[in-house]
């Protein structure tokens, strides 16, 4: 025990009162006794880790008090310990809050002298008896040694039996108390289950696949003892963790593994579980472990399997849904029993075919328990005897098992399985949009069968030497180990099938729709208004003013025209513009209207009343004589007409606007803080300011004002330190816009300078000396260090205060493009595709958001490629990236088959614009289907051949010539364009000449002469010319193009080319 120990005073205070709150108020819970006993004996090899009496002193004090006794009265507590530790225990005494009315009291004990403890005793308990009942822990008073606490139980328990003394059980009362956590709690689980499952996922699975990949022997006793040694001493394996953090994180049991069908699910779910000393067999793997972080605990367990029978694969897919609806059942309000009925239930509706119809009497009776101070905590346990409720910043521990399950499979050891899946998960009062459960999942390590599955097929003509049988086996794991991060392998037929199951996913998905509809949007402009008839210059004929000839309502922003003897109202909204012109003795004042027209700026009452006739232009003639109210007139018109177009403007930039809530201000506590940062867009002038975090949200305070950013309106937060940049910054990317100034905008970002350009370039280094220029780089670095420190940690507070996830790049998968017309590096996040050192504008593009992506220009030769995603929202049209490094090709497939994006790639730019104009029209007309293999993106965009091509086919494509490519640059030019355009006319015509060939004709003959192109000049016996190899760019082709609609492409391949395939003709970019 070290003597330097510092109690948190306002902590400390804080969980008393609300464990004195909680027994005043339920008494009940602690078997309604009038004093609480909590003694902690000595030190003892035999006393279990997770005691709940422990679990007091470390619950208020921090630490472990051993020959220590608490004991709660009604109006104070009083501790007797040793005088050492009463000197630690004194400060307590000092700071106790002016508005507690609970007593701390504390006394030094003799722990030598059993005669004038047992006095003291004696009289106590006299005092307790008269008082009321008095409260211990009953089934951990066999645990206590020594001569003091176990003294005072002993004679506790004698006055019992002698009737001198109610002795009653508090242990529910306790459990309650522990069950719902706070803050501080929450992050001290929230750190231990982070590095639990960095731990599983980093080592323990690692170490697996390792042994596997290499075929090799382990034990599983050497396995669990080298992942024990990572949890004790992390910074053996993670360098980046502090020593703080490794003087603080212990194990909580001993890892567990287990495989070879020797499988003890009842000792796993009690964490008593042993491993032995087999070696690990390539089956069925559970794998279970469990760390604390200031001794706040977590745990996990998940299920490897190796060449999985497909009786098992069937039955953990049931395990794995039947976790994910607990996950979903854990809310605010109910019972656990109901939860466990829920899980039953769940399983008796979904196992009902084959080998699933015996998985409900498999099941685990217990299907989780509550987890904090101690590992296993039984008040909060999911069983259908428990009638407790579940309540918001419980810490629980989900474990979903089936115990000995037969299944079908040529190995007598795999014909009866185990399987479990284990998550620390903390309950939420509400449900986040980031998280699929109510249940947030602390261990995040994804139990989906695809991460836990490993495959290697046997093959069938091996050599009967072992040796060959060994190296061929390792070789098959290699071509097989997926990571534990499930990226997918960088191999071109892999990707391939794994876009095809991309792509059957999503056509089976919900109709083969998988774009979200927006809603029209609303046009708040004065005419749109009136168009909605929300605006009317009179609603009655007594309102109209009583004026004769021209006039200008100005109030009603109506002009009133005499025509045939009756003023006729016209709202200036609906006036374009007016002008003046004199012929001999007249002045005519010609009134121009706004009439239906198409496009984006379309006229509102004309879309509204597509039946209704419109006034074009009204001429109204004046005399000479009367010239001075002509000129009036045209200039009030005009000045009326700016001003309501000036109020449009307005309302057209405030357009999706979404007020939002206050900002919670917490003043009772110290809030994290950012210093010297600047916002981007800027109000006004680039003014420094300080960005404070809130529990709802941040703050940025400048000069005085204040600009106020919640998370509900939140879509992408992400912390995004100096990776050779000039700032390290803070970015929000909004769901809906915000008023910045007087404009509005998604994107708001903090940040600060860590260097200037120049020095970022190195051109001051040459100014200085060597010496000077090292000490430069030093500062620098150091500079840039802490400033991303700062931003890190400022992260890292605000998640753990707000509950809200920040985002990080992945600066090792960066790469450089064209984004809004400059050169930018843009990087990576789990979320997102962003660009955010430069702007505004800003590039955040959400993969949610995104239903494919096309990759331009991928031409055997070419330098650069092009990217383009296209929105489910089609009205927002694509998102273009281009000239992105050939190089960068492979990596990009690999990343978008990752997160489940389909891609397809074309020689040449297309024309979006044209082509999302007719997939809006085609799908207001519900004649769109995205997946569809005929009228879907794979109709136009998928330029290959399906896999059931003839050989004839196959054989032409194989025979295909990189040589034969067609040269081109890699971005158009002017002059192309321009050549292009100039023989429009006559392509049009000879489009029209060739409107009546079918495309199965046209497609045969193209064929044809790729195959004279490929073979043709290497015929010298033939006396027929080698024909041309195709139109050169920049100049007129001589065959027709065919129109969009006249295409109709091959059967869909999704994931790109076939290798060798030749370049398809495609619409292009015109």
């Amino acid at each position: 025990f070290r003597m330097a120990v510092e109690l948190d005073a306002k902590l400390f205070w804080t969980r008393l009162q609300r464990v004195v709150g909680l027994w005043r108020e339920q008494p009940a819970l602690f078997g309604d006794a009038s004093t609480l006993c909590m003694a902690v004996g000595k030190d003892s090899d035999d006393r279990p880790d997770n005691l709940r009496i422990t679990a007091v002193q470390l619950y208020l004090l921090g630490y472990e008090f051993p020959e220590t006794v608490l004991l709660f009265r009604q109006d104070r507590l009083q501790v007797w310990t040793s005088q050492k530790r009463c000197s630690i225990l004194a400060p307590l005494i000092e700071k106790r809050p002016s508005d507690c009315n609970y007593q701390l009291e504390v006394e030094p004990c003799v722990y030598k002298e059993e005669e004038s403890n047992a006095a003291n005793f004696k009289a106590l308990l006299a005092d307790c008896s008269s008082s009321g009942p008095f409260g211990v822990l009953l089934k951990e008073t066999k645990w206590q040694e020594g001569m003091f606490s176990k003294k005072l139980l002993e004679m506790a328990m004698g006055a019992k039996e002698e009737g001198q003394l109610n002795v009653v059980d508090c242990a529910s009362g306790w459990g309650e108390v522990f069950s719902v956590k706070d803050e501080v709690e929450i992050n001290c689980i929230r750190r231990s289950a982070t590095f639990t499952s960095s731990v599983y996922k980093k080592y323990t699975v690692a170490e697996v696949e390792k042994v596997i990949d290499e075929n090799k022997q382990i034990s599983m006793g050497k396995l669990s003892k080298d992942t024990e040694g990572v949890i004790t001493e992390p910074k053996k394996k993670f360098q980046s963790v502090t020593q703080d953090f490794a003087d603080s994180v212990d194990t909580c049991y001993a890892p567990v593994v287990q495989s070879g069908g020797s499988y003890d699910l009842p000792a796993l779910y009690s964490c008593r579980a042993e491993t032995n000393e087999a070696d690990l067999k390539f089956d069925t793997i559970v794998l279970s472990m469990g760390s604390k972080y200031k001794s706040y605990c977590s745990n996990i367990a998940r299920t490897l399997m190796v060449d999985t029978p497909p009786d098992q694969e069937s039955c953990y897919d049931i395990l794995h849904r039947t976790h994910q609806h607990i996950l979903n059942t854990l809310q605010p309000g109910r019972t656990f029993a109901e939860v466990h009925a829920a899980a039953t239930q769940f399983i008796e509706k979904e196992a009902v075919s084959g080998v699933q119809k015996q998985l409900l009497g498999k099941l685990m009776p217990r299907l989780g328990y509550g987890i904090g101070l101690g590992v296993r905590d039984l008040h909060c346990e999911i069983s259908d005897k428990n009638t407790r409720q579940v309540k918001a910043n419980m810490a629980l521990v989900v474990m979903t098992g089936f115990k000995d399950v037969e299944v079908a499979s040529e190995d007598a050891s795999r014909k009866t399985v185990s399987m479990v899946v284990a998550d620390t998960v903390l309950v939420v009062a509400t449900k986040r949009e980031d998280e699929p459960h109510y249940a947030e999942v602390l261990t995040k390590a994804s139990p989906a069968f695809g991460n836990v599955s490993y495959k290697v097929e046997d093959d069938s003509g091996a050599e009967d030497d072992a040796s060959s049988e060994g190296e061929d086996k390792a070789e098959k794991w290699k071509a097989s180990l997926r990571h534990n991060k499930g990226q997918v392998q960088s191999n071109a037929e892999t990707r391939e099938r794994q876009q095809r199951k991309i792509l059957e996913m999503k056509r089976n998905a919900s109709g083969g729709r998988s774009r979200t509809k927006t809603d029209e949007k609303k046009d708040f402009t004065t005419a749109g208004k009136l168009g909605r008839e929300q605006l009317s210059s009179y609603s009655t004929e007594k309102e109209m003013p009583e004026k004769t000839g021209l006039f200008l309502d100005k109030p009603r922003d109506t002009l009133l025209i005499p025509l045939w003897g009756t003023q006729v109202p016209f709202h200036v909204s609906t006036l374009k513009n007016v002008t003046k012109s004199e012929e001999g003795d007249s002045i005519f004042l010609r009134f121009n209207f706004l009439i239906p027209s198409g496009g984006a700026n379309a006229y509102t009452p004309g879309t509204l009343f597509p039946q209704c006739t419109f006034v074009k232009e009204l001429t109204y003639r004046v005399h000479t004589r009367h010239a001075s109210k002509a000129d009036i007139i045209l200039a009030d018109v005009g000045n009326a007409i700016k001003q309501v177009k000036q109020y449009d403007s307005q309302q057209k930039e405030k357009e999706g606007l979404v007020k939002q809530g206050k900002l919670a201000i917490d003043r009772t506590s110290v809030v994290p803080k950012l210093r010297e940062v600047n916002m981007r867009p800027f109000k006004g002038r680039k003014v420094p300011g300080t960005l404070e975090g809130h529990k709802d949200g941040v703050r940025f305070v400048a000069a005085g004002e204040s600009t106020d950013i919640l998370f509900d309106n939140v879509k992408h937060g992400i912390v995004h330190p100096a990776n050779n940049d000039p700032i390290c910054l803070v970015h929000f990317h909004l769901k809906n816009h915000i008023m910045i100034g007087n404009r509005k905008t998604l994107d708001v970002q903090f940040y600060t300078d860590v260097m200037d350009d120049e020095k970022l370039q190195g051109s001051n280094m040459r100014r200085f000396s060597e010496d000077q220029e090292i000490e430069e780089e030093r500062r620098t670095k150091n500079l840039i260090g802490r400033l991303n420190s700062e931003f890190v940690t400022w992260g890292q507070r605000m998640q753990e205060i707000a509950k809200f996830r920040f985002e990080t790049p992945f600066y090792k998968s960066e790469f450089t493009g064209t984004v809004n017309r400059n050169t930018q590096v843009v990087r990576k996040t789990n979320n997102c595709l962003i660009s955010l050192v430069e702007g505004p504008p800003f590039f955040c593009l959400t993969l949610e958001d995104v239903e494919i992506c096309v990759l331009e220009r991928v031409i055997l030769g070419h330098k650069n490629f092009d990217v383009v995603f296209v929105n489910k929202d089609y009205k927002l049209g694509v998102t273009r990236i281009d000239t992105v490094e050939m190089q960068k090709l492979d990596e990009m497939k690999d990343w978008l088959t990752s997160v489940n994006i389909v891609y397809f790639e074309v020689p040449q730019p297309l024309a979006w614009g044209p082509i999302m104009k007719e997939v809006i029209s085609s799908d207001s007309k519900e004649e769109w289907d995205p997946w569809s293999e005929e009228d879907g993106w794979s109709s136009f965009l998928d330029i290959n051949q399906a896999d059931s091509d003839d050989s004839e086919t196959d054989e032409d494509d194989s025979a295909f010539d990189e040589n034969d490519a067609p040269e081109s640059s890699d971005s158009y030019s002017e002059d192309e364009e321009d050549s292009e355009d100039s023989s429009g006319d006559e392509e049009e015509e000879d489009e029209e000449e060739e409107s009546g060939t079918d495309w199965d004709e046209m497609e045969e003959r193209l064929t044809k002469e790729d195959r004279q192109n490929s073979s043709g000049s290497s015929d010298s016996d033939s006396d027929e010319p080698a024909p041309k190899k195709g139109p050169q760019p920049g100049f007129k082709s001589s065959k027709p193009k065919p129109k969009p609609s006249q295409v109709r492409p091959p059967p869909p391949r999704p994931g790109g080319p076939r290798p060798g395939a030749p370049p398809a003709r495609v619409p292009l970019k015109q």
